[in-house]
Parts: C-alpha cells; sequence; structure tokens
C-alpha cells in the first residue's frame, strides 16, 4: 500500500494510519504553519517521510514493527516533534533546515528495540533534544553546526548501545548522555565557549570521551 498527502496553507491537520508490511507515507508542507501531522503504522518494512515543516507544526511519528524508517526532513522553528518506534533494526532521523532559523523546537526520539539508529542532523539554536533507547545494539547520534543554548539528552538503557554528540561552532549547550548497561560507548566533541557535557554511566567496561574547546 502507498499513501501520500500533501497539505498547504494554515492550521491543516494530516491523520494516515497503516496495517500491514511495505507500506510508505509521504507528508509535505507546502507552506504556512500551525499544522498537526500524525502518521501510525503498524507493520514490517514501513516508511513515514515528512517534509518542508515550517513553524508551530505538531508532528507525531509512531512506528510499531520491524526494519521501519521514520524521517522528518526541513523543519524550521517552534516545532514539537516526535518520533516513536517499538521493534527492531528500525531508523528514526530528523534532519533541519541548517540556518539559524530552526530554533525553539522540542524533538523527542524514542526507540523500544535492538539495533536501532537515532539521528538528528542540523537543529541549531534553543532546542530541546530527547533520544531515548531501550535495548541492545543501539546507535544515537546528534551532529549540528550554528547549535547554541540547545538542551541535548540522550538515554540508552541496555547492552553495547553508541552515542555520539559532535557539535562544532557551538556555544552555550547542555548535553547530558545517560547510559545503563554493559560495553556501552559515549563520545561528546564541542567547539568554542561555554558548553556543558555530563556522561553517567553504570554497568561494566564502559568507555566516554569528552572533548571541549575553541
Amino acid at each position: 500500500d502507498y499513501t501520500a498527502e500533501a497539505t498547504a496553507g494554515h492550521r491543516h491537520e494530516a491523520e494516515i494510519e497503516q496495517i500491514g508490511s511495505l507500506n510508505t507515507s509521504d507528508i509535505e508542507v507546502l507552506g504556512g504553519s500551525n499544522a498537526t501531522l500524525d502518521v501510525f503504522q503498524n507493520g514490517i518494512g514501513n516508511s513515514s517521510v515528512m517534509e518542508e515543516l515550517r513553524d508551530n507544526i505538531t508532528a507525531t511519528q509512531y512506528q510499531d514493527g520491524d526494519y521501519n524508517s521514520a524521517v522528518i526532513s526541513q523543519a524550521r522553528q517552534n516545532n514539537t516533534i516526535t518520533q516513536d518506534q517499538v521493534g527492531d533494526r528500525n531508523s528514526v532521523t530528523f534532519v533541519g533546515h541548517n540556518i539559524p532559523s530552526v530554533r525553539g523546537g522540542t524533538y523527542t526520539q524514542s526507540q523500544d528495540g535492538n539495533d536501532n539508529s537515532a539521528e538528528i542532523l542540523g537543529a541549531n539554536n534553543k532546542n530541546t533534544i530527547l533520544q531515548d533507547q531501550v535495548g541492545d545494539l543501539n546507535i544515537a547520534s546528534v551532529t549540528g553546526s550554528n547549535f547554541s543554548q540547545n538542551t541535548v539528552d540522550m538515554i540508552q538503557t541496555g547492552n553495547s548501545n553508541e552515542a555520539y554528540l559532535v557539535l562544532p561552532n557551538v556555544k552555550n549547550n547542555m548535553t547530558v548522555i545517560d547510559q545503563f548497561g554493559d560495553s556501552n560507548f559515549a563520545s561528546v566533541m564541542q567547539a568554542t565557549d561555554g558548553n556543558m557535557a555530563e556522561i553517567i554511566q553504570a554497568g561494566n567496561s564502559n568507555s566516554a570521551t569528552i572533548i571541549q574547546g575553541n
């Protein structure tokens, strides 16, 4: 099955629900703001894509199953984004406009299962970011530039997980990485001034790296 939906203008609502395997959902907001977008998929090998999200958007992607992917790209400011996956070998990605106008948003990526990946690219100023993974062999990463006054919390519960945060040209950020389990690895690299980083690990054979400087 394939579902595509495009919205244009202000205050639109879009809801897509798919049950089964190999479904694709694509929502494109062609302008305007204050939209509410919801996608619910239950099955294997499904894909959910949201593109060109402008301002003050509330968007939710929920997927239950394995081998699913959820992508939100080209989002701008003051958006509330929730990407939630239950299952194994899923991937979730958020890509913001790599310009200072990507600001003031709340981004939550939640994954329950094994061998999943969560990635945030291009969020810039005054955002609140949470990545929460429960399971083994998961990877969480946040990468950005022009990245300031953000709060980033990466939580991993399970074994052999990895968390990466790489932020050149950044300042005044607060980063917390919490890992509970064995053989986990965490890395934080922040350049310029006024950043704070904290890594909390519980378990055996953990590794942590923090590099901060001008």
